[in-house]
């Protein structure tokens, strides 16, 4: 419920009409609206709109006379029924889908009687206290960090780096610039496992990427840390970042000494497309005040340095070189962790290489890039490789995504004009996870099986992640790291322009469709 909130409030820029949501005796608790909210969740239920924008209107204040309350309440509601997995057991590995069940909707009826303990099950114990009109704010990015620092390693010269800049000046902006798959999303995952510092991670695989969805967090996180005295975000909180620059004032003062740090990840993949021309992205301030430092990784731009920042404080890079001698001796320790796996072994022994052999042999061929670790230990591990001389194996990122495409397109062109090129054209166009049945939507494929087929060869490349639709419970699946993201639309380019045209024309009534059901 907290998520539907706060994706009605940063989506659709309507904070004002979202605060009177949680307060005090709010009337999301009110067992006929919570009624309605229930009927949302299930596929035969009739939720009416307007007895919720009824209810709504009458704790909204000066609002009432502005807002048509019936339509937020169906905009909501629709949200709500969106995000209804949340509260619905997580869906098993084998992704059958599977009706929620009578003990399941009302249990979840039973959920919406006491948001505070929703709340914080959600976000853990350290936001207890903290006003729901602040709470519904903060994202939950706990799942991410997680996933991005297993088996991590290394890194400490980046660590020493950062909080060199970081302690050595009174203010300012860090960036940590390196190129896609070097690994910043997993330095920046660790180095917040140990600070604990307030932290923005955009995704555009999943559309976490406006600035307002930053603001709004950011905010929310500075307040909630620091237990500034808000009730709810400050008017005008997501609109742009003077109180965002007004609530690191106060957390500076509250901390008593303590660097307030903002650390965003991946500032290359944020939504820049509706700020004004000179604008910086996600309104990322000009000015910041005395003990607060803003630590951004990203790609760089043609120059090889950030992207450019209109700033009056002092700003450092810190360029991560994936060929020098700190990155390779991590690459190497990441190598090293896999020689033990039984597949490795049989690789190594068929080559005639030894452990150190293999190591360097891998070290030179990922180019010090971590995501072509990612992906080619474990195709070495499955035995995908076996077949192929040292010399063959791909060399780099790009060659590795190359290789893969040409051993999936085979000889079989029918099927990969048809199908197959089509179900990651569609997911790479769409910022938004997709289900089965919207990919062969979207890609005017008529027969899922063959959908199906694509996504488990097109798996390594991918996350599934349980969602409820109309009731069902489904996988829905985005592309895993933007680099393939960025392979994918230069590759349909390329191949597909009359299928990509085709597709553009359903992908901007489907985005509609995703915004509306959050």
């Amino acid at each position: 419920m907290l998520r539907a909130i706060r994706q009605y409030a940063t989506s659709s820029r309507k904070l004002d009409p979202a605060v009177p949501l949680l307060g005090a005796g709010g009337f999301l608790i009110d067992a006929d609206v919570r009624a309605q909210f229930a009927a949302a969740l299930d596929a035969d239920g009739r939720a009416d709109a307007a007895l919720v924008g009824q209810r709504w209107k009458s704790v909204s204040g000066v609002l009432s006379s502005s807002t048509d309350f019936t339509a937020e309440a169906r905009i909501l509601l629709g949200y709500f029924a969106a995000h209804s997995a949340e509260l619905a057991p997580v869906v098993g590995d084998s992704g059958t889908d599977t009706p929620i069940s009578p003990a399941e909707l009302e249990a979840a009826t039973e959920d919406l009687s006491d948001l505070g303990e929703l709340a914080a099950f959600e976000f853990g114990e350290s936001t207890r206290g903290v006003p729901d009109g602040v709470r519904i704010y903060l994202r939950d990015q706990t799942a991410l960090i997680a996933e991005s620092t297993r088996n991590f390693v290394g890194r400490r010269f980046l660590f020493q780096q950062i909080a060199e800049v970081i302690a050595g000046a009174d203010r300012g902006y860090c960036y940590v610039v390196a190129d896609p798959g070097v690994g910043k999303t997993a330095l920046l995952a660790q180095f917040l496992k140990q600070e604990r510092y307030v932290h923005h991670f955009n995704v555009r695989t999943i559309n976490v990427a406006a600035p307002e969805a930053f603001l709004a967090n950011v905010c929310a996180q500075l307040i909630a840390t620091y237990r500034l005295p808000y009730d709810a975000l400050p008017e005008g909180a997501i609109q742009d970042s003077s109180r965002l620059v007004d609530l690191l004032a106060e957390a500076a003062a509250a901390a008593g000494g303590e660097k307030i740090v903002i650390a965003i990840d991946a500032l290359d993949e944020a939504d820049s497309s509706q700020l004004l021309p000179g604008t910086n992205p996600m309104y990322l301030p000009t000015f910041i005040p005395d003990g607060c430092f803003i630590l951004i990784t990203t790609r760089p731009d043609d120059r090889d340095q950030p992207p450019r920042i209109r700033v009056s404080c002092e700003q450092t890079s810190i360029v991560i070189d994936p060929l020098g001698s700190d990155n390779l001796a991590d690459i190497r320790a990441h190598i090293n962790q896999w020689c033990t796996e039984p597949g490795i072994q049989s690789f190594m022994q068929l080559h005639g290489l030894d452990r150190a052999g293999f190591v360097e042999h891998l070290a030179y061929k990922s180019a010090g890039n971590f995501m072509y670790l990612h992906h080619m230990l474990p195709a070495i591990d499955r035995g995908d490789l076996q077949d192929r001389d040292l010399a063959d194996i791909p060399l780099g990122l790009d060659q590795y995504y190359s290789d893969h495409v040409e051993r999936m397109r085979g000889r079989d062109d029918t099927a990969w004009f048809e199908y197959k090129l089509k179900v990651v054209a569609a997911l790479s166009a769409i910022s938004a996870p997709l289900t089965a049945p919207e990919i062969a939507y979207v890609a005017e494929i008529p027969d899922i099986g063959r959908v199906q087929d694509a996504l488990r060869a097109w798996g390594e490349f991918l996350k599934g992640i349980p969602v409820t639709d109309r009731g069902i419970r489904r996988t829905a699946y985005r592309i895993y790291h933007a680099s393939f993201h960025d392979f994918l639309e230069q590759l349909t380019i390329d191949i597909l322009p009359q299928e990509r045209l085709m597709l553009a024309r359903v992908m901007a009534d489907l985005r509609d469709e995703h915004r509306e059901r959050g």
